[in-house]
């Protein structure tokens, strides 16, 4: 019985304390569920000011994105409109330099022209000291011109009488032997010719040493002979001729003004008439006819 009593106040104690138990658990989840209504409440109204907040800060962040822009494009403009400051600039600083190095070159152009004025004019006054001493010297030597064309006259007409150069008493005498000391009209014996001829004192100086060639043509002198014969280029009357030359010697002066030249002759002559001329390089001496028998 007491057994059972116990069991049963046990029993009674534990419904009892769980009793309390679930009276306590009960107070403490409606405590808790109005707490965590309320924190929802709280956090649902957080939530929404957040939402407002974030869609202000949005709003703003987008203002601001926009504000942002416009000083980007006028940051833009600003480095635009600064660099074309700095074109203009530079292009002003080439002009200033062109200008000043224009003006440099303009005064060393001016420099330079002032050297040319100044020696200009000293040139200047010396070409009229000049032109003054080229007066003075030129009526000297007009005066002196005047007797070198008076001079020139007379040596003109002497070139002119030099150049129809005649010999006087011109002749052609045969000579025999070996010392062609006696005079002959025989084919056979003739061995030499004299020429002798008179010409005055100047033109005996002035030819005394001039080689003078003897052309020679008659019945003696073959035309097989004369191809064996030297040749020269002379001079008769205004004619340049070539003639064969049978003797060759030099004049010689016997007396004032008289001339004679003695040649050999190498070929054998024969009876007949002989033509017989006498040349320098310039002038024909003169001719003269022989017979001979």
């Amino acid at each position: 019985m007491k057994t059972n009593d116990f069991k049963q106040k046990a029993l009674n104690g534990g419904l009892l304390a769980m009793l309390v138990l679930f009276i306590g658990m009960g107070s403490y989840q409606y405590i808790q569920r109005n707490n965590f209504e309320e924190q929802f409440i709280q956090e649902h109204s957080l939530n929404e000011s957040l939402l407002e907040a974030n869609e202000n800060l949005q709003k703003d962040l987008i203002e601001v994105r926009l504000k942002n822009q416009d000083i980007l494009d006028s940051d833009n403009l600003i480095k635009q409109q600064n660099e074309d400051l700095n074109s203009k600039l530079a292009s002003a600083d080439a002009s200033i330099k062109s200008a000043l190095a224009s003006l440099k070159k303009k005064e060393n152009q001016n420099k330079m022209l002032e050297t040319f004025r100044l020696k200009y004019e000293e040139l200047q006054t010396a070409g009229k000291q000049e032109r003054l001493k080229w007066i003075s010297e030129n009526e000297k030597y007009s005066a002196i011109i005047e007797t070198l064309k008076s001079e020139n006259k007379v040596l003109e007409s002497r070139l002119e009488k030099m150049k129809s150069v005649t010999a006087d008493y011109f002749r052609i005498e045969v000579l025999k032997g070996k010392k062609a000391s006696k005079h002959t009209i025989k084919a056979k014996k003739a061995t030499k010719l004299l020429v002798s001829f008179h010409w005055n004192e100047e033109l005996s100086n002035r030819y005394k040493d001039v080689p003078v060639y003897l052309q020679l043509s008659g019945p003696g002198i073959s035309e097989n002979y004369l191809k064996t014969l030297e040749r020269v280029t002379v001079k008769k009357a205004d004619s340049i001729i070539e003639i064969p030359v049978v003797a060759k010697a030099k004049i010689k002066s016997i007396s004032k003004g008289r001339q004679e030249i003695i040649m050999d002759v190498n070929s054998s002559l024969r009876p007949g008439l002989y033509q017989a001329d006498v040349y320098t390089d310039q002038f024909h001496l003169g001719g003269a006819q022989i017979r001979l028998i």
